[in-house]
């Protein structure tokens, strides 16, 4: 009998091939007789191989594409919550009876002072006493105080800013002297005593929010005061009494 071979996409084998060659292109034969036609098996097995694993990559990367998509959206609606929040709350800060959402900030949320870089409060907790203790000083220092919003801006690469005027209208000092600028004969206030209570000793500054990439929460609040322009802890220390004299800060 003369030698028999087969031939395809350059694969030679003969009755002189060695069997582990000729076990191996029998293999690919029985596979490409599954898939019809054996003669153009391997053109075919690699056409379809590349076509599955094109159509997986495609396939795992529109389901990664949807899961970053939607943890975006909820990002995005964790972020815009938040800011509607603040608009909310910092006007409220100083009103009784209004409740601060904390759910906003990160367990971890620093408060810092651009003015003071050695003052930082860290961590939810020791941010909630913060702002308390802010309330209670502006309380009870002052016959009235009223925070008001005059600008936000963001989120741009995560942050927000807000732009902020605090009047404050302090205690009465001028009790002792009541008397002397009161008009005697008719029992009226004069125009300067008038004046002193009805002008508002003025604060203003910005406050800076960073958000988490990845809770959407608030991790830092950096806070600029420019008008007086001190640190927030000059401003209750020397202007007002306050129990922040005794805050415990980390530097």
């Amino acid at each position: 009998m003369g030698r028999r071979s087969l031939s395809f996409s350059g694969l030679h084998v003969n009755s002189s091939s060695p069997p582990a060659f000729r076990g191996a292109a029998l293999l690919v034969a029985l596979a490409g007789a599954l898939f019809g036609g054996w003669a153009f098996v391997p053109v075919q097995c690699r056409e379809r191989a590349t076509l599955a694993r094109a159509n997986l990559r495609h396939s795992d990367h529109s389901r990664s594409s949807r899961v970053l998509q939607r943890a975006h959206s909820q990002w995005q609606m964790d972020v815009a919550r938040a800011v509607d929040e603040l608009r909310v709350d910092v006007p409220g800060l100083l009103k009784k009876g209004h409740k601060v959402d904390y759910s906003i900030y990160s367990p971890d949320i620093t408060l810092e002072d651009v003015r003071l870089p050695s003052f930082k409060v860290k961590g939810i907790e020791n941010y909630r006493s913060a702002l308390e203790m802010l309330r209670w000083s502006l309380r009870a220092a002052c016959d009235h105080q009223q925070i008001e919003v005059t600008s936000v801006s963001g989120p741009l690469n995560g942050v927000v800013h807000m732009r902020w005027r605090l009047l404050l209208w302090p205690k009465d000092l001028l009790l002792p002297a009541k008397d002397f600028l009161q008009w005697p004969s008719t029992g009226m206030r004069s125009p300067l005593l008038m004046h002193a209570m009805r002008e508002p000793f003025i604060v203003e500054g910005y406050s800076r929010y960073e958000f988490d990439a990845w809770s959407g929460k608030i991790i830092r609040h950096t806070l600029d005061i420019t008008n007086p322009p001190v640190p927030l802890m000059d401003l209750l220390t020397h202007g007002f009494a306050s129990p922040l004299r005794g805050l415990q800060v980390a530097g």
